[in-house]
């Protein structure tokens, strides 16, 4: 709690400072995620609507990862060391 009140007299004192830019635009948060995390990032910008009626799987191979993104019920899935059929 003491945090949020440092932090908001610190603003009130120096002004809001601009944060660099999040979503996988800053080099430095893309390069902390591992792949779990960017199939997650991605399910966020999944459109249920136009998704709706589709089903299909994704494979990837990044390194010696293996991962599967499937789209079905418009939920993704994602599975690491797998491929679909």
């Amino acid at each position: 709690m003491r945090n949020i009140y440092l932090s908001g007299a610190q603003e009130l004192e120096q002004g809001v400072k601009p944060r660099s830019m999040v979503g996988g635009r800053n080099q430095d948060l893309a390069a902390t995620l591992g792949l779990v995390d960017w199939f997650d990032a991605y399910a966020v910008r999944l459109n249920p609507q136009r998704s709706q009626g589709h089903a299909f799987d994704i494979n990837e191979t990044m390194g010696d990862v293996q991962a599967s993104v499937s789209v079905k019920r418009q939920t993704e899935f994602t599975r690491i060391h797998y491929h679909a059929p």
